[in-house]
Protein backbone atom coordinates (compact mmCIF):
# COMPACT_ATOMS: atom_id res chain seq x y z
CA UNK A 1 0.00 0.00 0.00
CA UNK A 2 1.09 3.58 -0.65
CA UNK A 3 2.44 5.59 2.07
CA UNK A 4 4.23 9.09 2.25
CA UNK A 5 7.45 10.15 4.04
CA UNK A 6 7.81 13.42 5.55
CA UNK A 7 9.05 16.01 3.84
CA UNK A 8 12.15 18.13 5.29
CA UNK A 9 11.81 21.11 7.45
CA UNK A 10 10.82 24.49 5.51
CA UNK A 11 13.40 26.65 4.31
CA UNK A 12 12.93 30.28 4.11
CA UNK A 13 13.41 34.00 5.93
CA UNK A 14 13.68 33.23 10.05
CA UNK A 15 12.26 36.96 9.94
CA UNK A 16 10.41 39.42 8.43
CA UNK A 17 7.61 42.76 8.27
CA UNK A 18 4.09 42.03 8.13
CA UNK A 19 2.04 42.60 4.92
CA UNK A 20 5.37 41.67 3.35
CA UNK A 21 5.36 37.67 1.11
CA UNK A 22 8.09 35.79 2.15
CA UNK A 23 8.79 32.03 -0.41
CA UNK A 24 9.27 29.45 1.69
CA UNK A 25 10.27 25.59 0.77
CA UNK A 26 10.01 21.96 1.07
CA UNK A 27 10.69 18.64 -0.40
CA UNK A 28 12.19 15.08 -0.08
CA UNK A 29 8.74 13.44 0.63
CA UNK A 30 7.99 10.91 -1.48
CA UNK A 31 5.57 8.04 -2.31
CA UNK A 32 6.25 4.31 -1.20
CA UNK A 33 4.92 3.56 -4.81
CA UNK A 34 6.64 6.30 -6.73
CA UNK A 35 3.65 8.27 -7.61
CA UNK A 36 3.85 11.85 -7.22
CA UNK A 37 3.63 14.01 -4.48
CA UNK A 38 2.18 17.65 -3.58
CA UNK A 39 2.84 19.80 -0.50
CA UNK A 40 0.87 21.95 1.92
CA UNK A 41 2.71 24.76 4.48
CA UNK A 42 1.23 25.28 8.12
CA UNK A 43 2.02 29.07 8.35
CA UNK A 44 0.74 29.11 12.23
CA UNK A 45 2.51 25.36 13.60
CA UNK A 46 -0.80 24.62 14.69
CA UNK A 47 -3.09 23.88 11.59
CA UNK A 48 -5.30 26.75 11.48
CA UNK A 49 -3.68 28.22 8.80
CA UNK A 50 -3.29 26.08 5.85
CA UNK A 51 -2.12 26.54 2.35
CA UNK A 52 -3.53 24.84 -0.47
CA UNK A 53 -1.76 21.29 -1.16
CA UNK A 54 0.29 22.60 -4.64
CA UNK A 55 4.17 23.27 -4.90
CA UNK A 56 7.10 22.49 -2.49
CA UNK A 57 7.68 25.98 -2.81
CA UNK A 58 4.67 28.82 -1.55
CA UNK A 59 4.52 32.36 -0.34
CA UNK A 60 3.26 33.84 2.38
CA UNK A 61 2.06 36.81 3.96
CA UNK A 62 1.53 37.22 7.54
CA UNK A 63 -0.51 40.80 8.94
CA UNK A 64 0.23 40.71 12.29
CA UNK A 65 3.31 40.03 14.15
CA UNK A 66 4.29 37.21 16.55
CA UNK A 67 6.42 34.07 16.26
CA UNK A 68 4.96 31.51 13.67
CA UNK A 69 6.24 27.83 13.13
CA UNK A 70 5.81 27.29 9.52
CA UNK A 71 5.78 23.54 8.41
CA UNK A 72 4.58 21.05 6.01
CA UNK A 73 3.24 17.53 4.89
CA UNK A 74 2.80 16.05 1.31
CA UNK A 75 -0.14 13.57 -0.07
CA UNK A 76 -0.11 11.87 -3.00
CA UNK A 77 -1.52 13.03 -6.36
CA UNK A 78 -2.93 9.85 -7.32
CA UNK A 79 -4.48 9.07 -3.42
CA UNK A 80 -5.09 12.26 -1.79
CA UNK A 81 -5.94 10.47 1.29
CA UNK A 82 -2.92 9.18 1.49
CA UNK A 83 -0.68 11.87 3.86
CA UNK A 84 2.61 12.33 5.28
CA UNK A 85 3.42 13.16 8.95
CA UNK A 86 4.13 17.15 9.56
CA UNK A 87 7.58 17.98 9.50
CA UNK A 88 9.40 19.95 12.13
CA UNK A 89 9.02 23.29 12.66
CA UNK A 90 10.88 26.63 10.92
CA UNK A 91 10.30 29.48 13.71
CA UNK A 92 9.70 32.96 11.69
CA UNK A 93 9.36 35.79 14.01
CA UNK A 94 7.35 38.39 12.03
CA UNK A 95 7.74 42.16 13.20
CA UNK A 96 5.70 45.41 12.61
CA UNK A 97 5.80 47.48 9.28
CA UNK A 98 5.29 50.98 10.61
CA UNK A 99 6.23 53.28 8.39
CA UNK A 100 7.64 56.69 9.29
CA UNK A 101 6.14 59.67 7.51
CA UNK A 102 8.06 61.93 5.90
CA UNK A 103 6.96 65.88 6.08
CA UNK A 104 8.51 68.28 3.48
CA UNK A 105 7.58 71.74 3.46
CA UNK A 106 7.47 74.33 0.71
CA UNK A 107 9.27 76.38 0.80
CA UNK A 108 11.72 76.04 2.64
CA UNK A 109 12.59 78.90 4.29
CA UNK A 110 10.45 82.68 4.55
CA UNK A 111 11.74 86.14 4.60
CA UNK A 112 10.34 88.22 6.91
CA UNK A 113 11.71 91.39 6.17
CA UNK A 114 13.14 93.93 8.59
CA UNK A 115 11.61 92.93 12.37
CA UNK A 116 11.89 95.25 15.04
CA UNK A 117 13.30 93.85 18.34
CA UNK A 118 11.47 94.21 21.62
CA UNK A 119 13.52 94.19 24.93
CA UNK A 120 11.76 93.46 27.89
CA UNK A 121 13.94 93.57 31.57
CA UNK A 122 11.88 92.37 34.59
Amino acid sequence: SESISTPVRPKGPGSGKADTSYFYSTGGATSRTGNPVEYQFDWQGDGSDLSAYGSATQSKTWTATGTYSVRARARGTVNSSVVSDWSSGLSVAISSNTKVPIISVTPTAYGFGKVKKRYSIS
